[in-house]
């Protein structure tokens, strides 16, 4: 395992629950001017080539070839698996949490191309998957994994009757555009309804504390794998319509989807669930349940498997 930021305590734990020995190589790549060095990565990849070998001769086991897979966690660790990959006849497995931001564009290319050679990608969001479809990724080479139920918080709280709701957006597109929020804040504060908005810097104990003091949680189109965060916890989740948010979502049982940019319906739906809080912990009971039945450590346990057998049959 990979990585350049401080993103693989979760992955490691996950990877535990599955029986993986894991072995987490931490690279160090050098930035100026807000962009990294490209020699950096070539640097960081001749660095992990070495440090591989000498694990591999110091394996009685080993016939001193290093075995097993490259997963790659952060688009920085992409690059320099991807450079690894040319040296050693390993598979590539990379991590992908969000979609990439259109601001990066200089860089994405060599992301995605990064991407497009990988044996597999793990994904946290339905959302990521239908991004990398369209920049040419093969959808047999791409497997779900969402990290979710996972020991790195506090187990979740039972539903209370806070009158506050969490907004999970960030990473979105349409966190750059206006809130459909916005539209519903007038109304929200004349009912009482206190709203706090998960800022993207959270860490994922924050983001739990945040759910776990709301009795129900908005989430933006992108933001599947938050919904699913939510669930986990017992919150009702209310969201647009989008293919992905309809199959992470049962609507009028674990939540409830409004049309996608209708700011009306959103303040309608918004309104029943302040004036129903009895049907809103319902559906937090319900969307437990259901991400217990479908998302839980047995399965993401799986769905790693599943990840690392496409790796290894691609």
């Amino acid at each position: 395992m990979i990585a350049s930021q401080p993103v693989a305590g979760h992955v490691l734990s996950s990877l535990a629950l599955s029986g993986h020995d894991v072995h987490l190589h931490r690279i160090g790549l050098r930035a100026g001017a807000g962009r990294v060095d490209p020699a950096a990565w070539s640097e960081a990849a001749r660095a992990l080539v070495g440090e591989l070998a000498d694990a591999a001769q110091d394996d009685p086991a080993s016939d001193d070839r290093p075995r097993g897979v490259l997963h790659a966690l952060d688009p920085g660790a992409w690059v320099v698996a991807t450079t690894v990959r040319r040296f050693l006849d390993l598979p590539l497995v990379l991590r992908v949490a969000e979609p990439l931001p259109a601001e990066r564009t200089r860089r994405r290319p060599v992301l995605v191309e990064c991407l497009r050679r990988a044996d597999a990608v793990g994904v946290l969001s339905l959302a990521v998957r239908r991004d990398l479809m369209r920049w040419g990724v093969r959808g047999d080479r791409i497997q779900l994994v969402p990290e979710v139920g996972l020991p790195f918080t506090e187990p979740p709280q039972e539903p209370l009757l806070r009158r506050r709701i969490a907004v999970l957006d960030y990473g979105s597109r349409l966190a750059r555009e206006r809130h459909p929020l916005e539209a519903a804040q007038p109304f929200l504060e004349r009912a009482g309804v206190r709203v706090s908005v998960a800022d993207r810097r959270w860490s994922p104990q924050q983001r739990a504390a945040a759910i776990d003091a709301a009795d129900l949680v908005l989430c933006g189109a992108e933001a599947d794998h938050h919904a699913l965060e939510a669930m986990w916890r017992g919150r009702a989740v209310v969201a647009p319509d989008t293919p992905e948010m309809a199959e992470v979502i049962t609507d009028r049982h674990t939540g409830r989807l409004f049309r996608a940019g209708d700011r009306d319906e959103l303040l309608r739906v918004l309104g029943r669930l302040v004036d129903s809080p009895f049907s809103v912990q319902a559906h937090g009971l319900a969307a437990r349940s259901a991400a217990e039945s479908r998302y839980g450590p047995a399965q993401l346990a799986m769905s790693y498997e599943r990840l690392y057998g496409r790796a290894a049959t691609a």
